[in-house]
């Protein structure tokens, strides 16, 4: 499917056209780079400036690299058995009821808390702390996109695909803004002039720790960035829906090296215009580098866009979640009566809306941490949210080998590089 081919295929009315509609090249590559740029371009890259320095972007190279690996052995599984069960249905295969149970139930609680983290972050960017009234506005804010972003997938996964897919162009274009001034002066480059913001010294040191503490250090940063492309596991879950689905481990490759190659402009970017005083000072870096490199106006465009992007990595949840529970609930491993497709829009849709209440319940509990005084509850719930979605990435890499054992004779159009031993050492 090509753009031309998108856009007939958004135009088409689903109620009067019974044909059943497949998501095409262009339209799973641009949800799946949704998925992976998301918050993370935001939160982590200050992290691992706290963490290691400048030095942190050797951690953002070898994050992606390990990433490339990761994104062989999900499109090998993903093609191996395409179905609307995701990443749970690989484990069900591999690892039988009682570790689909123990798997099924770590990606919900990781899912309900990473959308509920995105949802957070935005509220407090888009209304910043100021009057006594901001914690009731950012609950109503992030409780609105709950609603709006569950019922796109409650109107099934056409409009759940046009949304992702649009957010999928909203988070290049803004990224593009951000990185683009930090290399070039365009105000100066229309007077006639050239030169760059980006100022080689604030590299200098590039190394703030050294032997042992610096190895310590680049690991701790290797894990607090983990979360960069986490995001992919949306596309698993709408594998039944793709068109020729050994385009999948193209599409998933192709993201992540386009996903990683943006990263790595934007932070080596942030770096080079943001103080190493103000990374540590300032909890919205990206503001404080499109105020040096664009201005009040741009910054407050970013800060804009940048709350857009978040949503978008948001949204990909209520429609994993949602087949998540669905897949969970055949299974007997969840609510029963959840399960039911809705008669028009063939969705999870009692899923979607018990989803709903739950991210609702997740976000306030973090929102509940900033007003009780938790200790950086934020942070605190997101170090949760990375652990558990390790384990569970570990659970379906290991699924790889694991399968290629039990099931020798399943046709695989897709076979990834290493899959007996590269699993194990990721």
């Amino acid at each position: 499917m090509g753009v031309s081919q998108f856009w007939s295929w958004m135009k088409r009315d689903p109620n009067k056209d019974k044909t059943k509609r497949k998501l095409g090249y262009f339209v799973i590559l641009f949800i799946i780079i949704n998925s992976i740029l998301g918050s993370s371009l935001f939160y982590l890259p200050n992290l691992g400036v706290i963490s290691s320095g400048p030095a942190s972007i050797i951690a953002w190279v070898l994050i992606f690299l390990i990433a490339i690996f990761i994104m062989m052995y999900v499109a090998e599984l993903t093609v191996l058995h395409p179905t609307s069960g995701g990443t749970y249905a690989f484990c069900k295969r591999t690892y039988g009821r009682f570790g689909s149970f123990m798997a099924g139930w770590l990606i919900w609680i990781a899912g309900n808390f990473g959308m509920a983290l995105n949802l957070v972050a935005a509220a407090q960017y888009f209304i910043p702390a100021g009057s006594g009234s901001t914690f009731i506005l950012q609950l109503i804010f992030a409780g609105v996109w709950i609603i709006v972003l569950n019922y796109m997938a409650y109107r099934s996964i056409d409009a759940g695909a046009i949304m992702l897919f649009v957010f999928g162009l909203i988070a290049i274009f803004v990224v593009t803004l951000m990185t683009l001034p930090s290399f070039i002066d365009f105000s100066g480059l229309f007077s006639g002039s050239f030169s760059m913001p980006f100022d080689v010294n604030n590299f200098h040191p590039f190394f703030r720790h050294s032997d042992l503490a610096l190895i310590s250090f680049l690991g701790l940063t290797l894990f607090l960035i983990t979360e960069a492309f986490f995001g992919f596991e949306v596309i698993t879950y709408m594998s039944d829906e793709v068109e020729d689905v050994s385009k999948i481990p193209k599409a998933l490759k192709t993201a992540t090296i386009i996903s990683g190659i943006i990263m790595f402009f934007y932070v080596l970017g942030s770096i080079g215009t943001v103080s190493y005083t103000d990374y540590v000072q300032n909890l919205t870096p990206f503001a404080v580098q499109a105020a040096n490199t664009m201005g009040q106006f741009g910054q407050q465009v970013v800060v804009f866009g940048m709350y857009l992007v978040i949503i978008g990595a948001a949204a990909a949840w209520p429609i994993t979640g949602g087949r998540l529970i669905r897949a969970m609930s055949e299974d007997k491993l969840f609510i029963k009566h959840l399960s039911a497709l809705h008669p028009k829009y063939k969705s999870p849709y009692k899923a979607v809306i018990f989803q709903t209440f739950v991210v609702g319940l997740f976000s306030w509990l973090i929102f509940r941490g900033e007003i009780v005084g938790w200790q950086d509850s934020y942070r605190s719930i997101y170090l949760i949210y990375v652990l558990i979605s390790l384990v569970v990435i570990s659970m379906i890499l290991l699924a790889v080998p694991i399968l290629r054992r039990k099931e020798p004779d399943v046709k695989r159009i897709y076979k990834a590089p290493f899959g007996r031993i590269g699993p194990f050492v990721l």
